[in-house]
């Protein structure tokens, strides 16, 4: 295809529609980011700003677009195609090679860069762009971003309602996946800050991600050899590059095994025929989490609650679960106490000091009982993989293991653990798994009982209670 001759596909055009100052247009490979790239100044800036110039109400124009690359040779690639399309578009424009920028008869400039090291950055610090293109943002590192989209700037009234931050690129982990994607996986939902000024007025920045596929290319041919091409490839790259996936890893633990398509589920009654409990990974300075479970009569387990909390006490997160409780219907108001249990992640049994509960002591003076989780953390792994891998011999089959597309940090967090380095048969343990190690507790502590065994949470409170009431006559009062 002629670069020069450019008609864009629909989400082309509505990256170019979009009014945000800053714009992620990424996912799978594919789908035309950098030529979109290299056209969005000249469609959005360059064409106004040769109209303004031909009817006479500038004498040059301000405007400065300035698109980087990481590393000399990917930028040759952005070269060849600027080359096909400025000239073409704005005859008479020249090559300034010493700066790599065409210069538009009307003043517009283009100009493309390499930023390889950090410090490359620093020699744009007194620029004024009104165009800032990253093109594959996710090799750029946040410190020079920060620096670079800081020269976003003119005194021209009319660019200044113009400026445009513009970024393309394929699924990888890191800041840009933080700053655009986290906010709304799904993308089209506008990310606003507010900032006050020196004067009080607030201004409003906003940014937006956009996700594009493969299947986004209206070239039916490039499509299909293309995806055989990825077809190919490593899981990794299948994943990221073919299906846009954002929170596969290369050397993920369960990266080959969870897929969304089988489970993740929109959420569904789990009232009747259903055996109901939690469980928990406590966290204060890192993030911790509870999960809702329920069992079918099969054995098929659901988690369709997650609660995420970090800086709690144990009686605020205590009292967070009975609201959630409430809400579907398990909590006994009558007694002020949870109907469920479940297991738990041994430190919130540890002593600290010689007066004062546990946590899970306070958690069960409001309410809120828990079981000893199992430590097994290789058997937890072969048990999750047995689950997810399981087959499904029929439509009426369900998956042995499914998450509500509400558990969005189970979701974005199990398939993205990587395997213990020292260890390849169980996954890392660090501040990031929490979702996995309650996980762990919950499928370990239900496949230990038989399907049809039950459990009496009243009971199960008394004896809590029993416990709780010997540990206060022998140790004394806890100190409040």
């Amino acid at each position: 295809m002629d670069p020069s001759k450019y008609k864009p596909s629909p989400v082309q055009q509505e990256f170019h529609l979009c009014s945000c100052r800053e714009v992620l247009f990424a996912g799978a490979a594919g789908p035309g980011k950098t030529l979109a790239l290299l056209w969005d100044p000249i469609i959005t800036q360059a064409l106004g700003e040769a109209e303004r110039w031909k009817d006479g109400e500038i004498h040059q124009s301000d405007g400065w677009a300035i698109l980087f690359r990481r590393t000399m040779p990917r930028l040759l690639e952005i070269l060849k195609r600027a080359h096909q399309i400025i000239p073409v578009v704005f005859p008479g424009s020249k090559w300034d090679g010493d700066n790599k920028m065409y210069i538009t008869p009307f003043g517009y400039r283009f100009q493309y860069a390499q930023i390889q090291h950090e410090a490359d950055a620093d020699n744009f610090r007194s620029s004024e762009f009104t165009w800032i293109g990253f093109d594959e943002a996710t090799e750029f590192e946040k410190y020079q971003f920060d620096i670079l989209s800081a020269r976003l700037r003119t005194s021209d009234p009319v660019l200044r309602t113009k400026l445009r931050v513009r970024l393309a690129t394929n699924p990888a982990p890191g800041w840009v996946k933080e700053r655009y994607v986290d906010p709304h996986p799904n993308g089209r939902k506008r990310i606003v800050e507010r900032l006050v000024l020196s004067d009080g007025e607030v201004r409003e920045l906003d940014r937006v991600f956009i996700p594009a596929t493969l299947y986004d290319n209206p070239d039916a041919e490039f499509r299909k050899d293309y995806e055989a091409n990825l077809l190919s490839k490593p899981a990794h790259i299948r994943e990221a590059w073919l299906k846009g996936n954002w929170n596969f890893i290369d050397g993920a633990y369960f990266a080959n095994d969870f897929n969304r398509a089988i489970h993740v589920c929109k959420p569904f009654s789990v009232e009747n025929g259903y055996t109901k409990y939690r469980s928990i990974d406590w966290g204060h300075k890192t993030f911790g989490t509870v999960l809702w479970w329920a069992m079918d009569g099969d054995g098929n387990l659901v988690c369709y609650h997650e609660y995420n909390f970090k800086g709690k006490t144990a009686d605020e997160v205590a009292l967070d679960i009975r609201e959630i409780e409430m809400t579907y219907g398990d909590w006994n108001e009558a007694r002020n106490v949870s109907r469920l249990t479940g297991p738990a992640d041994w430190q919130i049994w540890e002593e600290r000091g010689t007066t004062g509960p546990t946590i899970a002591e306070t958690m069960g003076i409001f309410g809120v009982g828990w079981d000893k989780c199992s430590k097994g953390r290789k058997s937890a792994a072969m048990e999750l993989m047995r689950r997810l891998t399981m087959p499904i011999e029929s439509k009426d089959d369900v998956p042995n293991i499914r998450w509500f597309d509400t558990c969005t940090k189970c979701i974005e967090q199990i398939p993205s653990v990587p395997v213990n380095k020292s260890d390849p048969e169980e996954p890392i343990k660090d501040g990031t798994t929490h979702w996995l190690d309650a996980t762990f507790y919950g499928i370990m502590w239900r496949a230990a009982l038989p399907v049809t065994k039950t459990i009496d949470p009243s009971k199960h409170f008394d004896e809590l209670e029993k416990k709780r009431q010997q540990k206060v006559h022998k140790r004394g009062a806890f100190g409040y």
